[in-house]
Protein backbone atom coordinates (compact mmCIF):
# COMPACT_ATOMS: atom_id res chain seq x y z
CA UNK A 1 0.00 0.00 0.00
CA UNK A 2 1.54 3.07 -0.69
CA UNK A 3 0.01 6.94 0.84
CA UNK A 4 -0.41 10.09 -0.93
CA UNK A 5 -0.66 13.25 0.69
CA UNK A 6 -3.15 15.89 -0.87
CA UNK A 7 -2.92 19.88 0.03
CA UNK A 8 -4.77 19.68 3.32
CA UNK A 9 -4.22 16.93 5.73
CA UNK A 10 -6.29 14.27 3.93
CA UNK A 11 -4.65 11.39 3.36
CA UNK A 12 -5.62 9.16 -0.16
CA UNK A 13 -4.58 4.89 0.80
CA UNK A 14 -3.87 3.71 -2.71
CA UNK A 15 -4.15 -0.08 -2.42
CA UNK A 16 -1.67 -2.09 -4.96
CA UNK A 17 -2.31 -5.52 -4.40
CA UNK A 18 -3.56 -7.82 -6.88
CA UNK A 19 -5.06 -10.73 -7.36
CA UNK A 20 -3.26 -13.33 -9.35
CA UNK A 21 -5.66 -15.66 -11.54
CA UNK A 22 -8.58 -13.56 -10.34
CA UNK A 23 -10.22 -10.95 -13.22
CA UNK A 24 -11.88 -9.01 -10.29
CA UNK A 25 -10.46 -5.90 -8.77
CA UNK A 26 -10.05 -5.87 -5.03
CA UNK A 27 -11.69 -2.30 -4.03
CA UNK A 28 -10.63 0.20 -1.55
CA UNK A 29 -10.55 0.00 2.31
CA UNK A 30 -13.09 1.66 4.39
CA UNK A 31 -11.79 4.12 7.27
CA UNK A 32 -13.86 3.89 10.65
CA UNK A 33 -13.07 6.93 12.73
CA UNK A 34 -10.94 6.20 15.74
CA UNK A 35 -10.87 2.60 14.53
CA UNK A 36 -8.92 2.71 11.66
CA UNK A 37 -7.91 1.37 8.10
CA UNK A 38 -9.89 -1.91 6.81
CA UNK A 39 -9.19 -3.53 4.46
CA UNK A 40 -10.07 -6.49 2.69
CA UNK A 41 -7.99 -8.99 1.92
CA UNK A 42 -9.37 -10.99 -0.99
CA UNK A 43 -6.66 -13.83 -1.25
CA UNK A 44 -6.51 -14.58 2.75
CA UNK A 45 -10.15 -14.45 3.06
CA UNK A 46 -9.37 -12.35 5.96
CA UNK A 47 -9.64 -8.34 6.78
CA UNK A 48 -6.94 -6.35 7.99
CA UNK A 49 -6.79 -3.31 10.33
CA UNK A 50 -4.68 -0.07 9.73
CA UNK A 51 -4.30 1.60 12.87
CA UNK A 52 -3.80 5.25 11.46
CA UNK A 53 -2.14 6.90 14.39
CA UNK A 54 0.82 4.32 14.25
CA UNK A 55 0.25 2.87 10.57
CA UNK A 56 0.89 -0.50 12.28
CA UNK A 57 -1.41 -3.75 11.20
CA UNK A 58 -3.64 -5.69 13.97
CA UNK A 59 -3.68 -9.46 13.50
CA UNK A 60 -6.20 -10.02 10.45
CA UNK A 61 -9.88 -11.04 10.85
CA UNK A 62 -11.27 -14.08 9.36
CA UNK A 63 -14.38 -13.84 7.01
CA UNK A 64 -15.38 -15.50 3.94
CA UNK A 65 -14.42 -16.77 0.62
CA UNK A 66 -12.60 -13.79 -1.37
CA UNK A 67 -13.60 -10.73 0.54
CA UNK A 68 -14.30 -7.76 -1.50
CA UNK A 69 -15.83 -4.89 -0.82
CA UNK A 70 -16.80 -3.26 2.83
CA UNK A 71 -18.84 -0.82 3.71
CA UNK A 72 -18.98 0.93 7.52
CA UNK A 73 -22.45 1.05 9.55
CA UNK A 74 -21.83 3.68 12.01
CA UNK A 75 -25.03 3.70 14.11
CA UNK A 76 -24.29 0.20 14.96
CA UNK A 77 -20.37 0.45 14.70
CA UNK A 78 -20.43 -2.83 12.40
CA UNK A 79 -18.51 -3.30 8.69
CA UNK A 80 -19.96 -5.26 6.18
CA UNK A 81 -18.21 -7.56 4.46
CA UNK A 82 -19.43 -8.99 1.09
CA UNK A 83 -17.60 -11.95 0.72
CA UNK A 84 -17.66 -12.53 -3.37
CA UNK A 85 -16.72 -16.33 -3.18
CA UNK A 86 -18.89 -17.67 -0.58
CA UNK A 87 -22.02 -15.50 -1.51
CA UNK A 88 -22.34 -13.94 2.17
CA UNK A 89 -21.75 -11.03 3.84
CA UNK A 90 -20.12 -11.18 7.09
CA UNK A 91 -20.19 -8.59 10.49
CA UNK A 92 -17.18 -7.81 11.97
CA UNK A 93 -18.12 -5.56 15.42
CA UNK A 94 -15.43 -2.65 15.29
CA UNK A 95 -15.24 -2.47 18.97
CA UNK A 96 -13.87 -5.88 19.51
CA UNK A 97 -13.08 -6.15 16.09
CA UNK A 98 -14.71 -9.65 15.88
CA UNK A 99 -17.30 -11.19 13.85
CA UNK A 100 -20.47 -11.22 14.63
CA UNK A 101 -22.74 -14.01 14.25
CA UNK A 102 -23.36 -16.21 10.86
CA UNK A 103 -22.54 -14.88 7.39
CA UNK A 104 -25.45 -13.30 6.05
CA UNK A 105 -26.55 -15.22 2.29
CA UNK A 106 -26.78 -13.02 -0.25
CA UNK A 107 -26.63 -13.31 -4.65
CA UNK A 108 -24.06 -14.91 -6.48
CA UNK A 109 -20.55 -12.96 -6.11
CA UNK A 110 -21.18 -10.12 -4.41
CA UNK A 111 -19.05 -7.33 -5.51
CA UNK A 112 -19.84 -4.37 -4.03
CA UNK A 113 -22.05 -2.64 -0.69
CA UNK A 114 -22.94 0.73 0.10
CA UNK A 115 -25.01 1.76 3.75
CA UNK A 116 -28.33 3.70 3.47
CA UNK A 117 -28.52 5.44 6.94
CA UNK A 118 -31.81 6.73 6.84
CA UNK A 119 -33.53 3.09 6.75
CA UNK A 120 -30.41 1.34 8.54
CA UNK A 121 -29.77 -0.93 5.48
CA UNK A 122 -26.84 -1.84 3.55
CA UNK A 123 -27.57 -2.93 -0.13
CA UNK A 124 -25.17 -5.84 -1.94
CA UNK A 125 -24.75 -5.35 -5.47
CA UNK A 126 -24.49 -9.14 -6.93
CA UNK A 127 -23.27 -9.02 -10.34
CA UNK A 128 -23.63 -12.45 -11.38
CA UNK A 129 -27.16 -13.12 -9.94
CA UNK A 130 -28.02 -9.91 -11.49
CA UNK A 131 -29.32 -8.39 -8.19
CA UNK A 132 -29.16 -6.29 -5.21
CA UNK A 133 -30.02 -7.93 -1.94
CA UNK A 134 -30.78 -5.27 1.14
CA UNK A 135 -29.42 -6.56 4.48
CA UNK A 136 -31.18 -4.69 7.91
CA UNK A 137 -28.70 -3.71 9.95
CA UNK A 138 -30.56 -3.57 13.07
CA UNK A 139 -31.61 -7.13 12.75
CA UNK A 140 -28.63 -8.11 10.07
CA UNK A 141 -31.48 -10.47 7.91
CA UNK A 142 -32.23 -10.21 4.32
CA UNK A 143 -35.40 -7.58 4.06
CA UNK A 144 -37.40 -9.37 1.35
CA UNK A 145 -36.40 -10.68 -2.16
CA UNK A 146 -33.68 -9.56 -3.81
CA UNK A 147 -33.90 -6.16 -5.81
CA UNK A 148 -33.93 -7.86 -9.36
CA UNK A 149 -33.87 -6.64 -13.27
CA UNK A 150 -30.23 -5.51 -13.26
CA UNK A 151 -27.61 -6.56 -15.72
CA UNK A 152 -24.24 -6.93 -13.77
CA UNK A 153 -24.34 -4.45 -10.97
CA UNK A 154 -20.83 -3.72 -10.13
CA UNK A 155 -21.25 -1.08 -8.14
CA UNK A 156 -23.42 1.24 -5.45
CA UNK A 157 -23.34 4.82 -4.09
CA UNK A 158 -26.48 6.40 -2.30
CA UNK A 159 -27.48 9.54 -2.30
CA UNK A 160 -29.09 10.74 1.06
CA UNK A 161 -31.36 13.80 0.18
CA UNK A 162 -33.40 11.76 -2.23
CA UNK A 163 -32.92 8.32 -0.71
CA UNK A 164 -31.52 6.68 -4.15
CA UNK A 165 -28.94 4.58 -4.30
CA UNK A 166 -27.28 4.29 -7.87
CA UNK A 167 -25.60 1.22 -9.77
CA UNK A 168 -23.59 0.62 -12.03
CA UNK A 169 -24.56 -2.24 -14.66
CA UNK A 170 -21.33 -3.31 -16.40
CA UNK A 171 -23.26 -5.38 -18.67
CA UNK A 172 -25.51 -3.02 -20.39
CA UNK A 173 -23.24 0.48 -19.81
CA UNK A 174 -25.67 2.08 -17.78
CA UNK A 175 -26.61 2.78 -14.34
CA UNK A 176 -29.60 1.67 -12.54
CA UNK A 177 -31.40 3.56 -10.18
CA UNK A 178 -32.92 2.05 -6.83
CA UNK A 179 -35.62 3.62 -4.15
CA UNK A 180 -34.71 2.88 -1.01
CA UNK A 181 -37.82 3.70 0.05
CA UNK A 182 -39.94 1.12 -1.59
CA UNK A 183 -36.63 -1.01 -2.76
CA UNK A 184 -37.89 -1.07 -6.43
CA UNK A 185 -36.46 0.28 -9.56
CA UNK A 186 -37.11 3.45 -10.84
CA UNK A 187 -36.91 5.13 -14.14
CA UNK A 188 -35.09 6.32 -16.00
CA UNK A 189 -31.94 4.12 -16.30
CA UNK A 190 -29.01 6.32 -17.72
CA UNK A 191 -26.39 5.52 -20.38
CA UNK A 192 -23.03 5.78 -19.46
CA UNK A 193 -19.46 4.39 -20.79
CA UNK A 194 -18.59 1.33 -21.27
CA UNK A 195 -18.04 -1.25 -18.60
CA UNK A 196 -19.03 0.92 -15.52
CA UNK A 197 -17.47 -0.21 -12.52
CA UNK A 198 -16.96 2.42 -9.62
CA UNK A 199 -19.06 5.06 -8.34
CA UNK A 200 -19.10 7.87 -6.19
CA UNK A 201 -21.16 10.79 -5.01
CA UNK A 202 -20.47 14.52 -4.91
CA UNK A 203 -23.03 16.03 -2.11
CA UNK A 204 -21.90 19.43 -3.02
CA UNK A 205 -23.12 19.44 -6.39
CA UNK A 206 -25.47 16.83 -6.19
CA UNK A 207 -24.03 14.64 -8.73
CA UNK A 208 -23.11 10.86 -9.43
CA UNK A 209 -19.39 10.22 -10.92
CA UNK A 210 -18.81 6.81 -12.97
CA UNK A 211 -15.85 4.98 -13.74
CA UNK A 212 -16.31 3.54 -17.39
CA UNK A 213 -13.41 1.12 -16.71
CA UNK A 214 -13.94 0.02 -20.87
CA UNK A 215 -13.96 3.46 -22.31
CA UNK A 216 -11.21 5.20 -20.29
CA UNK A 217 -13.53 7.62 -19.31
CA UNK A 218 -16.14 9.20 -16.40
CA UNK A 219 -19.48 9.86 -16.36
CA UNK A 220 -21.08 12.58 -14.21
CA UNK A 221 -25.18 12.08 -13.65
CA UNK A 222 -27.22 14.85 -12.27
CA UNK A 223 -29.00 13.11 -9.79
CA UNK A 224 -32.11 15.40 -8.98
CA UNK A 225 -32.73 14.95 -12.97
CA UNK A 226 -31.43 11.64 -13.59
CA UNK A 227 -29.73 12.83 -16.33
CA UNK A 228 -25.99 12.75 -17.65
CA UNK A 229 -24.19 16.00 -18.02
CA UNK A 230 -22.20 17.22 -20.38
CA UNK A 231 -19.44 14.64 -22.37
CA UNK A 232 -17.58 12.16 -20.73
CA UNK A 233 -14.65 13.32 -18.89
CA UNK A 234 -11.51 11.23 -20.44
CA UNK A 235 -9.06 10.34 -17.99
CA UNK A 236 -6.09 7.47 -17.67
CA UNK A 237 -6.62 3.53 -18.83
CA UNK A 238 -9.07 1.49 -17.07
CA UNK A 239 -10.56 4.06 -14.27
CA UNK A 240 -12.09 1.90 -11.91
CA UNK A 241 -11.64 2.88 -8.53
CA UNK A 242 -13.53 6.79 -7.33
CA UNK A 243 -13.53 9.15 -4.18
CA UNK A 244 -14.70 12.80 -4.01
CA UNK A 245 -12.62 14.95 -1.86
CA UNK A 246 -15.14 17.41 -0.16
CA UNK A 247 -12.72 19.63 0.67
CA UNK A 248 -11.37 21.10 -2.54
CA UNK A 249 -13.95 19.96 -4.25
CA UNK A 250 -12.30 16.69 -6.45
CA UNK A 251 -12.69 13.21 -7.97
CA UNK A 252 -9.69 11.00 -7.48
CA UNK A 253 -9.90 8.54 -10.60
CA UNK A 254 -7.79 5.76 -10.08
CA UNK A 255 -6.65 3.82 -13.68
CA UNK A 256 -6.00 0.56 -12.90
CA UNK A 257 -3.77 -0.36 -16.54
CA UNK A 258 -1.62 2.84 -16.48
CA UNK A 259 -0.92 3.28 -13.01
CA UNK A 260 -2.08 6.67 -12.23
CA UNK A 261 -4.59 8.69 -10.96
CA UNK A 262 -6.78 11.75 -12.41
CA UNK A 263 -8.20 14.59 -10.65
CA UNK A 264 -11.39 16.29 -11.60
CA UNK A 265 -12.37 19.71 -10.75
CA UNK A 266 -15.88 19.02 -9.86
CA UNK A 267 -17.01 22.89 -10.03
CA UNK A 268 -15.68 22.41 -13.83
CA UNK A 269 -15.57 18.44 -14.28
CA UNK A 270 -12.12 19.31 -15.82
CA UNK A 271 -9.46 17.35 -15.29
CA UNK A 272 -6.43 19.12 -12.71
CA UNK A 273 -2.69 19.14 -14.52
CA UNK A 274 -1.40 16.20 -14.92
CA UNK A 275 -1.90 12.47 -13.62
CA UNK A 276 -0.43 11.44 -10.66
CA UNK A 277 1.99 8.35 -11.11
CA UNK A 278 1.62 5.75 -8.56
CA UNK A 279 2.46 1.83 -7.96
CA UNK A 280 1.23 -0.51 -10.16
CA UNK A 281 -2.47 -0.69 -11.01
CA UNK A 282 -3.86 1.55 -8.30
CA UNK A 283 -7.58 0.94 -7.73
CA UNK A 284 -9.09 2.89 -4.95
CA UNK A 285 -8.54 5.32 -1.98
CA UNK A 286 -10.11 5.69 1.30
CA UNK A 287 -9.74 9.93 2.92
CA UNK A 288 -8.74 9.96 6.78
CA UNK A 289 -9.92 12.97 8.32
CA UNK A 290 -7.43 16.21 8.71
CA UNK A 291 -5.03 15.98 12.51
CA UNK A 292 -7.02 17.72 14.97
Amino acid sequence: MKVYETHSSLVIFILITVVSGSSFIAPPPVFAAERGLYVPNYGSDTVSIIKTNTNTVSSPIIVGNGPLAIAFDPPHNRMYVANSESDTVSVINTNTNTVVGSPIAVGHLPVAIAFDPTHNRMYVANSVSDTVSVINTNTNTVVGSPIAGLDGPYGVAFDPRIKTMYVPEYGSDTVAVIDTNTNTLVSPTMIVGNGPQGIAFDPTHERMYVANFDSDTVSVIDSNARDIIGSPIAVGDAPFGIAFDSTHNRMYVANFYSDTISVIDTNTNTVVGLPLVTGAFPIGFAFAPPQP
